[in-house]
């Protein structure tokens, strides 16, 4: 927020004085993500995230950006109907990752440790 950036848009559904959702969107030249949000779930009944939803949209769309991107839906069924109901299609996203050795290594021997301190003795040997 101080950065006060224009690839950073943050949206609310307000009711009176209480907010009652937000999400957060990340844009670039060409790309809207939707990147997380959170609603109050006493208020899911007036469906803010509804709003929310057309309002990032449209705004994605009135900047004239290319693709609005819902990101994954974690496998939650809800989420992905939700993000259905706007007309979202899956689409497949190969996912690559460079780690160094010592990173790949680092992360085997946290492994390793956890299963260590997982150990539980059945008796006797």
């Amino acid at each position: 927020a101080s950065r006060n950036s224009p690839y950073v848009k943050l949206f609310l559904a307000r009711h009176g004085t209480r907010t009652l959702a937000g999400a957060l969107c990340l844009h670039s030249p060409r790309v809207a993500v939707y990147w997380h949000s959170a609603a109050r779930a006493e208020h899911f009944t007036l469906r803010p995230m509804d709003l929310l939803m057309h309002e990032a949209i449209r705004c994605a769309a009135d900047e004239g950006l290319q693709w609005f991107d819902f990101n994954p839906s974690g496998w939650l069924d809800g989420v992905a109907a939700f993000k259905r109901g706007f007309g979202a299609q899956a689409v497949r996203a190969d996912l690559y990752s460079a780690r160094s050795a010592r990173t790949r290594a680092l992360a085997t021997l946290a492994r390793a440790v956890k299963r260590v301190l997982r150990y539980e003795p059945r008796g006797p040997a």
